[in-house]
């Protein structure tokens, strides 16, 4: 069972609570719901997004989030309190960004660009805005001129430096006349030169 991934699974049981699915990794979940949400049958393959519910225990959604384990996202800060941040990333349950990870103050209707990953003390899924020892290095497959995605992580009065394709990292100085770019902001942009 691969927590925090998208899983394929085989409908094992059809029950009153849900549907029970044997996880093609291994493993044995419940996908929460009843036959007037889903048609499912039993022995239909399905591909579901597999996560803890706020008891800590694993669960199935059909939903997908906007990121899974491993993955950078710019997501949108829903609440906030003493302990951390609860970002909306496309499920019912929130995505816990912890007070210890945050870079600077939060507040609700934020974006902010985190890396998702899987705590290893507790198991739960959590996000982390220090996300710099997760970007790739290698450049190899990226060449002048390519048009990449730019998501904004860090914004400075010199320059700004973004996610390239949700993947790289890539900067650009601030110029005058030049629009204010805040965190969390993407658009399209074209590789100018590696240093």
């Amino acid at each position: 069972m691969e927590i925090g991934k998208v899983n394929r699974a085989r409908v094992d049981a059809v029950m009153p609570q849900g549907f029970y699915l044997e996880l093609e990794t291994g493993g044995r979940i419940l996908l929460p719901g009843n036959k007037n949400q889903f048609t499912l049958q039993e022995g239909e393959i399905v591909d579901v997004f597999v996560y803890m519910d706020s008891e800590d225990r694993p669960i199935a959604t059909l939903d997908r989030p906007f990121a899974q384990v491993d993955e950078f996202a710019v997501l949108e800060v829903k609440d906030v309190n003493n302990i951390g941040a609860f970002l909306d990333w496309g499920l019912n349950k929130d995505l816990f960004l912890p007070y210890k990870q945050q870079l600077g103050e939060l507040r609700r209707g934020d974006k902010c660009v985190v890396y998702i990953l899987k705590d290893e003390k507790s198991g739960r899924l959590v996000a982390t805005e220090k996300i710099k020892s997760f970007i790739d290095t290698d450049t190899s497959e990226l060449h002048v001129g390519q048009r990449v995605e730019l998501a904004a992580y860090e914004v400075t009065p010199d320059y700004v430096d973004f996610l390239v394709d949700y993947r790289y990292t890539g900067r650009l100085m601030v110029t005058r006349g030049m629009g204010r770019i805040y965190i969390g902001d993407t658009m399209p942009g074209y590789i100018q030169r590696f240093t």
